[in-house]
């Protein structure tokens, strides 16, 4: 391979993009060098000394925002969660503060850590909405928090990717057989490893492996991200109008990935 070749994980935010992405560098050997296009220092970094032919990227961008972008030298995997788990998942995340309170929460506390953490304290007192915040997000996007990759739909956003040459997995499969969705990814990236190669960075990259090694190194804004990493959370988290509140608008969708 002659020349360099960008690979793109993309996603619904909290559909396992940044798993993938940190998995895909090991299965590739090479960087993975954050967000696409964004250079922020807190974003997903792994690898930097590696020196490859490829480089991987996590992102959350629109489809009509890479369609330009994407070429002989620019790959895109797409990573599909079913979107009741995403609710759960993004609640627990996200800060779903009112702008005034974030901007005052910046002006007296500098160290951005000190900030997420303080906002995460203030979020646990409005859990309930905030639950209620991500599926008006999920379901209809919104941009009111600040939340620029949710202010579209769950279903606009997967529905641009679904018909074009992407290459698309399911979160629920990788955590099933991680060593199987990983041998399909390397057949469409048309890159070889051995078994054992395979084996060895599948139980590296286990999610409960992925969270403990963020513990150690202190890493508290990846520790966050990985949660939990199980499938079906919303099963005893979600109210049965909750459930079906999520699942009207989005029914067709869910039938073709096997979520209803």
């Amino acid at each position: 391979m002659d020349s360099n070749i960008n690979i793109i994980i993309n996603g619904y935010p909290k559909s396992g993009t940044t798993w993938l992405t940190k998995l895909v560098g090991d299965l590739l050997d090479c960087p993975v060098k954050g967000f696409w296009q964004y250079g922020d220092d807190y974003l997903t970094t792994t690898g930097t000394e590696r020196v490859s032919t490829f480089a991987c990227y996590k992102s959350h961008h629109t489809y009509e925002e890479l369609q330009d972008q994407l070429d002989d030298h620019t790959k895109l995997i797409y990573i599909v969660r079913d979107p009741r788990d995403i609710v759960v998942s993004g609640a627990y995340h996200f800060s779903f503060l009112p702008l005034r309170v974030k901007s005052l929460l910046r002006r007296i506390i500098k160290s951005p850590t000190k900030r997420m953490k303080a906002s995460h304290v203030l979020d646990k007192l409005i859990s309930l909405s905030k639950r209620k915040s991500m599926m008006i997000g999920l379901v209809n996007g919104q941009s009111q928090y600040q939340l620029k990759w949710m202010s579209r739909s769950w279903q606009e956003h997967i529905t641009a990717f679904k018909d074009k040459k992407v290459f698309i997995l399911r979160y629920e499969d990788l955590l099933e057989d991680t060593a199987e969705e990983c041998r399909k990814t390397l057949s469409f990236l048309d890159y070889e490893l051995s078994d054992d190669q395979l084996d060895h960075i599948v139980k590296n990259n286990t999610f409960e492996s992925q969270k403990q090694q963020y513990i150690e190194s202190q890493d508290y804004f990846n520790t966050r991200l990985l949660r939990k990493g199980k499938q079906q959370q919303w099963r005893d988290e979600l109210t049965p109008d909750q459930v079906t509140r999520i699942t009207q608008p989005n029914l067709s969708l869910m039938l073709h990935y096997g979520y209803y």
